[in-house]
């Protein structure tokens, strides 16, 4: 009954609402407030689509961030509202760009809202801004140091502030870093920080990155059921947001153990389902990822005929999302 009252709400909570997993509520909500709210003011419909960039950000749509963020800066525009804004809105085009391998596109995007977040001294939007220009170095082959650095500054703006959940993104990143280099043992500590934060604060939305990231630690280090186990546990908390951009590389992940188990039909029909699933969202499978997945993508298919390998991966490429996640969340038994 009063859509500026609930744009002003909305635009208190979407934070809360994106890092602690409501994804859908929060969407409903301030779709509804933008439906009804057209004579709401401009700052408080500005919040309403910043809210939507990030809160698409966790359900994997890129399109969706784009067409927000991209209405979001006309809006800044027309209304004057200022740097802060205009920064926050370049940092969803920047976030949508790497997602969909475009690194480029998002190193200028998010070198911009870093520089209009430098000139207003607004360290929170800054320090965000930062870590989204880390991540589009860190998905490139060999832009781990590049990245390293801009996660650092975040980091230490993080502690200036005081502020827990970009505290938490930052850890994750550095461990990242080190994780794409394969070096798991130095990853390792970083990603057990950030899940104990995380654990602590009911951060579910970033939790399931950092339970994948354990995963993969751990299948660098050999130790295969735990790096599955691990992998299952961050697509069952995917599932549970409604799915989101890092489900492809869960699947990538599981697929991965199941070749290195010598499970490889189950391996086939993985890969199959995680490219399936990046054409359908749009979201790339990023490219230092997919370097650390190769090894073990080459070597599953050494060990199966073609023709059983091309059948299997189609039956994955066939399967639903719903299905996908029964099937990679299943206990198979191993291909004899």
């Amino acid at each position: 009954a009063d859509p500026e009252l609930g744009f002003r709400l909305a635009g208190a909570i979407w934070w809360f609402w994106q890092r602690h997993g409501h994804l859908s509520e929060g969407l409903m909500w301030l779709d509804e407030g933008l439906a009804r709210g057209s004579a709401a003011s401009a700052i408080a419909r500005a919040k309403a689509l910043g809210g939507i960039g990030w809160l698409a950000y966790g359900h994997a749509d890129p399109d969706r961030m784009k067409e927000s963020a991209t209405e979001g800066l006309r809006l800044s525009t027309e209304a004057r509202l200022g740097s802060h804004h205009r920064a926050l809105f370049l940092q969803v085009l920047g976030i949508a760009s790497w997602q969909e391998g475009d690194y480029e596109r998002a190193t200028k995007l998010t070198e911009e809202s870093v520089n209009l977040s430098r000139e207003a001294n607004e360290l929170g939007v800054l320090a965000n801004s930062l870590i989204e220009l880390g991540t589009a170095f860190v998905w490139r082959v060999g832009g781990q140091e590049r990245a390293r650095a801009y996660y650092e500054e975040a980091l230490a703006i993080s502690r200036e502030l005081g502020s827990a959940s970009i505290l938490r993104s930052c850890v994750n990143c550095l461990g990242l870093t080190y994780l794409l280099q394969r070096e798991p043992e130095r990853a390792l500590p970083f990603f057990e920080e950030a899940a104990a934060l995380c654990r602590e604060a009911g951060d579910k939305t970033l939790l399931h990155f950092l339970v994948n990231n354990l995963g993969w630690v751990a299948l660098l280090g050999g130790d295969l059921d735990r790096a599955e186990a691990l992998h299952k546990e961050s697509i069952a908390l995917s599932k549970e947001l409604g799915g989101s951009m890092g489900t492809l590389v869960f699947l990538e992940g599981l697929a991965c153990e199941a070749g290195a188990k010598g499970e490889i039909e189950r391996a086939a029909r993985l890969f199959g389902v995680a490219e399936a699933w990046s054409e359908a969202t749009g979201v790339g499978s990023w490219a230092a990822m997919h370097a650390l997945a190769e090894p073990y993508l080459v070597e599953a298919r050494s060990r199966l005929e073609q023709n059983a390998w091309t059948a299997a991966w189609e039956e994955g490429r066939a399967m639903s999302m719903d299905e996908a996640l029964e099937y990679a969340l299943s206990e198979e038994e191993p291909s004899t």
